[in-house]
């Protein structure tokens, strides 16, 4: 008996993301159009353009998590596996949103903090009055100069306890405190402005 065609086209979605449960679609293996779409040589291809729209979604609307994950040296399969994890959105906010929440459980702290931090900057545009206080475990002047200028740097080197706070009254809406730390300020809310700019819109 041929799936209804929400189930096939649950079953499609299913391959396309990458997952492994296309055949725990109830008769998945018997029906013939989808396993003909399934063994295309064309899926591939399918595959590597949806990655390669929500790569360029989530660095255009998220530059600097998108940055500390390249500098990790595994953005493409962090954004497969985010791909396949989770159910995406049309709109590029919506998409920032998604992906921040999903970057943040990171097991990394560098890459978990930017993106804590990142994911308050964009409430801190949609909300004023927005106000916050997050924990780094290295050195925010030295990332932040490398998200910004790519100004590279050792990660045990720059250890340390901080306090980055977010709110509409600082300057750039970003600064942080600890012994030997310094304020970084206008430059990160510039780029994060520029950044946010909807390339469709």
């Amino acid at each position: 008996m041929s799936m209804d065609l929400a189930t096939r086209q649950r079953a499609m979605l299913t391959a396309l993301k990458g997952r492994s449960a296309v055949d725990d679609q109830g008769d998945a293996d018997t029906d013939a159009e989808l396993r003909g779409i399934l063994q295309s040589q064309h899926l591939p291809m399918l595959r590597e353009i949806l990655l390669w729209w929500r790569s360029f979604a989530v660095t255009r609307c998220c530059p600097l998590s998108s940055a500390i994950l390249r500098r990790r040296g595994d953005f493409d399969a962090f954004v497969m596996h985010y791909v396949r994890d989770t159910r995406g959105s049309p709109y590029l906010d919506g998409e920032a949103e998604q992906f921040l929440s999903y970057t943040i459980n990171d097991p990394d702290p560098l890459v978990a903090a930017v993106a804590t931090t990142e994911r308050a900057l964009h409430r801190l545009r949609d909300d004023p009055g927005y106000r916050c206080v997050l924990r780094w475990c290295h050195d925010p002047a030295v990332v932040f100069a490398y998200l910004v200028n790519r100004i590279e740097f050792d990660e045990a080197a720059i250890e340390g306890r901080y306090l980055v706070r977010i709110a509409e009254d600082l300057p750039g809406g970003i600064d942080w405190q600890d012994s030997g730390s310094h304020g970084f300020g206008a430059p990160v809310r510039r780029l994060y402005n520029a950044a946010v700019i909807r390339p469709w819109s």
